[in-house]
């Protein structure tokens, strides 16, 4: 069966032997579990859910849906359902599953506990042909690994999925790869892998060569752009999911299919968490070659490239109309203007406009640095005025906290016209230091001299204001190279490489 063919591969033999990874391993992340959509087969009659993590931790997802009759329905969806929940995080009653259902909350939550649970009772049975869980976008996706999926059928309860355990898990892939049906238009590569995994039932040790054999064959996006439209199927989606469990250590080849595969299919913040793991093992010479994928998907399906940001894989600053993102520079400031706070250029868009006369090649945000002169415990009421006076001038804006230790605010700002965001950051002085965010986001100081007085500079035409001394800030914000241009710096910063 697919279970010892893949078994063989990870290193887990039939006679009970366990090799180094030991009896804890459970196998590799499963793409659905970790960043996407899971879908379980259920395919009979329930009338109540449990979901459970087994071990300590949160429970918390974003929304569970069920297919039946052929069609998803959303908890939304779905009237007078019943509820019951091991526990709601800080008592508060947004992170309860009732506040997903009615609408009004994004997500649930259990407290950190002993085998959180959810259960789900339908008002009259169901037969229900599939569930799908949807995880919350909060980075920590991994808590859902060991996620349990049971169902109380006629005969009572039955367990249909177990993360915990590797048996469970690799009969759910086994079912994935039982389901692969080749489409119309699959690049013969993909036709040969498909016929060798059913073939490879039989012969286990021969799934590395199948998918060596496949990888050097297939062409990527920025060698054959017509590989967009196969990695947007669902068929991709499934051999994602089988070279996860073949190469567990997310080399070079699987990360860079999973990654174009999520792209195509939309999901630009799961493929950059799959490109940050990777990067920490890959050369820059990898890097570069995904990145040159992400550039040709996003030009085939969105009309424009995508670069690797902070935290997605987004467009660049450089595909919009210069002038368009000027004019938010300047209505911003001028909204500004009355409230007698410098506002001046910093980080990232500074350093274009000084040493590239332009924006940032691989940026996709705007960078402003409000000081206010005022001390730390001002910053957030400086903040929600900034909002207030923002949101009178026409833009959306909100106030956000930075998750480092300081727990400090910043202002996102939202245009109208177009979908690159202004940050705005907020500094404060202590004596002769002014603090503000500088190395991954934590605050640390500069010399007050450095920053004031402000100056005006012109740059394409326009007066900006800016640091009273450009390169002794960008010195102390990136370092003594930063006059190189470096696209992985955010990476190497954040320690991804």
């Amino acid at each position: 069966m697919i279970i010892d063919l893949v078994r063989s591969v990870l290193g887990k033999g039939k006679g009970g032997h366990v090799y180094p990874w030991g009896k804890a391993y459970i196998g590799p992340p499963l793409l659905g579990v970790e960043s996407m959509p899971f879908e379980v087969p259920i395919g009979d009659r329930i009338t109540e859910l449990k979901i459970d993590l087994a071990g300590v931790n949160h429970l918390h997802l974003a929304n569970i849906l069920f297919k039946v009759d052929g069609k998803w329905l959303a908890l939304q969806d779905y009237d007078n359902l019943a509820f019951e929940q091991s526990s709601v995080a800080r008592g508060d009653k947004a992170f309860d599953i009732v506040a997903v259902a009615d609408g009004s909350s994004a997500f649930f939550s259990t407290r950190m506990e002993e085998q959180p649970y959810l259960v789900i009772r339908f008002p009259s049975p169901i037969v229900l042909q599939a569930l799908r869980v949807v995880n919350r976008k909060d980075g920590l996706w991994e808590r859902a690994r060991s996620l349990r999926i049971n169902a109380k059928c006629g005969e009572g309860w039955r367990c249909f999925y177990d993360g915990s355990d590797l048996n469970s898990r690799l009969a759910w892939l086994d079912a994935n790869i039982g389901s692969i049906e080749e489409t119309a238009g699959c690049p013969s590569s993909v036709s040969k892998l498909v016929s060798g995994l059913r073939a490879g039932v039989n012969r286990p040790g021969q799934l590395r060569s199948v998918l060596d054999s496949f990888f050097s064959e297939f062409q990527f996006p920025s060698d054959c752009p017509d590989s967009v439209e196969f990695l947007g199927s669902d068929l991709a989606y499934l051999l994602a999911n089988v070279f996860c469990f073949y190469d567990s250590e997310m080399g070079f080849l699987t990360s860079r299919f999973v990654v174009d595969m999520l792209l195509c299919h939309g999901y630009r913040r799961d493929a950059f968490k799959i490109y940050s793991i990777a990067s920490r093992a890959l050369s820059r010479e990898h890097l570069e070659v995904i990145e040159a994928d992400a550039r040709v998907i996003g030009e085939q399906k969105l009309g424009h490239p995508l670069i690797a940001a902070a935290h997605t894989f987004a467009r660049p600053l450089s595909s919009y109309p210069r002038e368009t993102l000027l004019d938010t520079i300047d209505a911003v400031a001028e909204a500004l203007a009355d409230c007698n706070w410098p506002i001046v250029l910093c980080y990232g868009t500074l350093l274009g406009f000084y040493r590239d006369n332009d924006f940032i090649a691989h940026d996709d945000d705007i960078d402003l640095l409000c000081i206010p002169g005022q001390g730390c415990g001002d910053l957030e009421k400086v903040a929600r005025d900034i909002v207030t006076v923002l949101g009178s001038a026409g833009f959306r804006a909100q106030v956000n906290f930075n998750n480092r230790r300081e727990n400090l605010p910043f202002v996102q700002v939202f245009s109208r016209v177009h979908k690159v965001h202004v940050d705005i950051f907020l500094a404060y002085s202590e004596a002769s230091e002014i603090f503000l965010p500088m190395r991954n986001v934590n605050y640390s100081s500069v010399p007050a001299s450095i920053l004031l007085p402000v100056e005006e500079r012109p740059f394409f035409g326009r007066l900006y204001s800016v640091p009273a001394k450009i390169e002794e800030f960008l010195a102390a914000r990136y370092g003594a190279t930063w006059r190189t241009p470096d696209k992985h710096f955010r990476a190497n910063e954040h320690g991804k490489q």
